[in-house]
């Protein structure tokens, strides 16, 4: 018999695998297809993540029998120890004939970001694995990478000129970017957006162009798209032809615009041609809402529109939302961005700070060997650092009290009563007496130090008790043991920390996998080694207390007025800290000549007369420069302190009339207010330098250059705006960002304690309130004004 060639025996086997992998599948009850994971963006891997942060899995699931199946969606992920997570979607039902879309989330570290990820689908009756889902391939960019997501069905390509391309998004991108943070924009059609809030973490800015709520495949998605603003999210939409739609629906509750009447057609806006378009006017009439700003929104922009039937139109208004922000154009993006506008209009819009050439050319010629890393001192606390150090005191000094009670001591009393020839003997028992102390020691101090560390960045209003906190926990264990953790409450999550050092081969990891339930802000069956354990989580709710005050600036001094006050009615006692607002004394370029409306790229004074309105010498700043600060004493629980900086002022008026008075004065000697920028660069920088006697926690120094991480410029000099300083990075960090809380009529608090914030870790059913931790409280506080600004040059 002839023997048949080896490409026939091939084609037989491949024949057969074929058919028997297609057998397996009509065999199996549930099958499925991952369709995303994170976010679509220009990356050689297609979709986007950010190390230790929540990113969603989307997964479309069939039954391929006549009854419906309960299935569990898991995947696998490791902690900072190295330790097996199971983050778990349970309680899934498919249909048969229908296909079921599902939401995971899952977590992943920086060592294995790169790494393939299944999604396992298991039977919920008996534990069998149903079926394998490989997740398409994802890279993760950096912390410090403004993340812009576009869910628009026609993006706004406009966007794409904040992108950097192709250069990797891990990178800082030192020298070669327009604005103080690398820009990623990344893309996910609106039905597919997550059915939780965190599964936005990750996003720092969402773009929605004529929104349209009825695309949504889940009234979850949407309630998750408005809560992920009120923990902090920045939204920013063009209404256009979506008005009347949008009225109806729940988007409503946070639009800063309102009202019944129709969108109206323009073809021509004169205003905005000439603020950001140098005249242009549309090629064809667009759609523009006609809403009024809704109660605590600001327009920030108006337009007339002759013969639209309408007296003005508010092009653009603001509103803050809890911590997060919405941005709302009556016109559709895409209409806008058509013309060709000034850089400074999509700046506006997504709180974008420019960075000045000559910066830029000097950091080009610098090569940075340390960067200011703000995870380390703000997680130190829930490492147990300092227990570890008295315990390891406690240590010492009961090894140097054995060696002189064991060789002196016990010679001595030997020597005297003439016994020293029972000198071994005695040496033995003080050595067997030492070794049951040290063992009831060493277990005792395990007893005691079964504890809860905390650290949290609490966001509130002023007046009001309704909370929301970024927390940290360590969990030190004082025995073996599997406990169920969690951090109860709707919205909430806690999550294994996943972000910290480098893990090594060297490093021991469980082969036991504990298990993550991100819907239920759990984790099951977490193995505790008699040792160390670190958490994240977001809690919300409400506080014993807030923090009150009324607040007034003078425009014609900058200054906070002496009848202004503030009161701590927490029940902690406060450190102290800092009050942030917009320099009154600048004029916006719109006609109405008041405060300016944002921090965020105002880059210019105006107040300056006849001085040409330069500061120190030069005519473009930062925009920190613009925001006035105002470091406030501590505040025990109950107290209120009345008549802010009055001393300091008068000495700074002092110092100013001396300068005015010299023969010669020198530009940079000139006395100013201080500012967010002379302290982000002299005081909390300066904490993680070698300047000795800065005295400033570096706890603290980082907690508040992370919440104003986008109002930071590197500068190494005070009066030198191109000066290149030391950069910081926020890796390992969520975005703590709050100066897009600064704007007209409002002030920012930034107040320390060194107590524990709100959010209480559960342990089995009992919750445990820590007993050692920090706090930063970020409040919002409204601002008044008093007078007029001085008669500068500007507009």
């Amino acid at each position: 018999m002839a023997r048949r060639p080896v490409w026939f025996a091939k084609a037989l086997g491949l024949l057969a695998a074929v058919s028997g992998w297609s057998e397996a599948a009509r065999a199996q009850p549930v099958q499925g297809d991952v369709r995303s994971a994170g976010f679509q963006a220009a990356v050689p891997g297609r979709f986007i993540i950010r190390n230790g942060q929540w990113f969603p899995i989307l997964v479309e699931l069939t039954a391929q029998s006549t009854e419906a199946r309960e299935v569990e969606l898991r995947c696998e992920r490791r902690d900072i120890d190295g330790d097996r997570v199971v983050y778990t979607e349970p309680y899934v039902v498919v249909n048969p004939g229908a296909v079921r879309r599902v939401w995971c989330y899952a977590v992943s570290l920086k060592e294995d970001a790169w790494q393939a990820l299944d999604v396992e689908v298991v039977d919920r009756r008996d534990g069998a694995l149903l079926t394998r889902l490989p997740v398409p391939g994802f890279e993760p960019i950096s912390n410090d990478t403004l993340l812009v997501l576009d869910v628009s069905q026609k993006l706004v390509t406009a966007l794409d000129r904040l992108d950097r391309g192709s250069i990797s998004y891990t990178d800082p991108a030192r020298g070669n970017r327009p604005y103080y943070r690398t820009i990623c924009v990344a893309t996910l059609p609106a039905r597919d957006l997550p059915d939780r809030w965190f599964g936005l973490e990750a996003v720092d800015v969402l773009v929605w162009d004529e929104p349209d709520p009825d695309v949504l495949q889940n009234p979850a998605q949407l309630t998750a798209l408005i809560e992920w603003v009120r923990h902090g999210g920045q939204l920013v939409l063009g209404i256009g032809p979506s008005w009347s739609k949008l009225q109806k629906s729940r988007l409503a509750e946070i639009l800063p615009l309102v009202g019944a009447q129709a969108a109206v057609e323009v073809q021509q806006l004169d205003r905005f041609a000439a603020r950001f378009a140098a005249g242009e006017s549309f090629r064809a009439p667009i759609a523009v809402a006609a809403g009024q700003p809704a109660p605590g929104a600001q327009v920030t922009f108006w337009d007339s529109a002759p013969g639209a039937g309408v007296e003005r139109i508010n092009l653009i208004a603001l509103r803050c939302v809890g911590s997060g922000l919405v941005v709302a154009t009556a016109a559709r993006l895409r209409d806008l961005t058509s013309l060709n506008l000034r850089r400074d209009f999509l700046g506006a819009l997504l709180d974008l700070n420019p960075t000045e050439a000559k910066f830029l050319e000097e950091e080009n010629k610098r090569y940075f060997h340390e960067v200011v890393r703000l995870y380390d001192p703000i997680v130190e606390r829930i490492e147990f650092r300092r227990a570890a150090g008295v315990r390891m005191l406690a240590a010492l000094a009961f090894v140097a009290a054995y060696i002189l009670v064991a060789t002196f001591g016990a010679w001595a009393w030997l020597k005297r009563h003439a016994l020293t020839h029972l000198s071994w003997t005695a040496f033995a028992g003080c050595a067997a007496v030492a070794s049951v102390l040290s063992l009831g020691a060493v277990g005792l101090a395990r007893g005691v130090t079964g504890s809860v560390h905390s650290v949290s960045f609490v966001d509130l209003e002023a007046g009001a008790d309704e909370a929301r906190a970024q927390v940290y926990f360590g969990y030190k264990s004082s025995r073996r043991q599997r406990v169920d953790l969690s951090l109860p409450g709707a919205g909430n999550w806690l999550r294994p920390l996943a972000t910290g050092r480098v893990l090594s081969s060297a490093d021991y990891a469980t082969p036991v996998r504990y298990a993550a339930i991100p819907g239920d802000a759990a984790l099951r069956d977490t193995l505790l080694r008699a040792t160390l354990k670190q958490f994240e989580g977001f809690w919300h709710g409400t506080i014993a207390g807030s923090v009150r005050g009324a607040l007034t600036a003078s425009r014609s001094s900058g200054q906070i007025t002496p009848e202004s006050w503030l009161q701590n009615d927490l029940d902690v006692d406060l450190l102290g800290g800092y009050l942030l607002y917009i320099d009154p004394r600048n004029r916006e370029q719109d006609a109405d000549g008041g405060v300016p409306w944002r921090a965020a790229g105002l880059n210019s004074v105006n107040y300056r007369p006849q001085k040409e309105n330069r500061y120190w010498g030069s005519r473009t700043v930062p925009p920190a420069v613009n925001v006035l600060a105002v470091k406030l004493p501590p505040l025990k629980r109950g107290e209120r302190v009345d008549g802010l900086w009055v001393r300091e002022y008068a000495e700074y008026e002092q110092r100013l009339a001396r300068y005015e008075s010299s023969a010669r004065p020198d530009p940079e000697d000139e006395p100013m207010l201080p500012t967010l920028r002379h302290y982000q660069l002299e005081e909390w920088i300066g904490a993680f330098g070698l300047r000795l006697g800065s005295g400033f926690d570096p706890f603290f120094a980082a907690a508040l250059l992370a919440s104003t991480r986008n109002l930071y410029l590197h500068n190494s000099s005070g009066t030198d705006f191109a000066s290149v300083g030391r950069p910081l990075t926020t890796e390992g960090l969520p975005d703590l960002d709050v100066t897009h809380w600064l704007m007209r009529g409002q002030a920012v608090l930034l107040l320390l304690a060194d107590a524990p914030g709100p959010a209480r870790l559960v342990v089995g059913d009992r919750a445990l309130k820590a007993d050692e931790g920090r706090t930063l409280y970020r409040v919002r506080i409204p601002l008044d004004y008093r007078g007029a600004p001085p008669r500068g040059t500007g507009p």
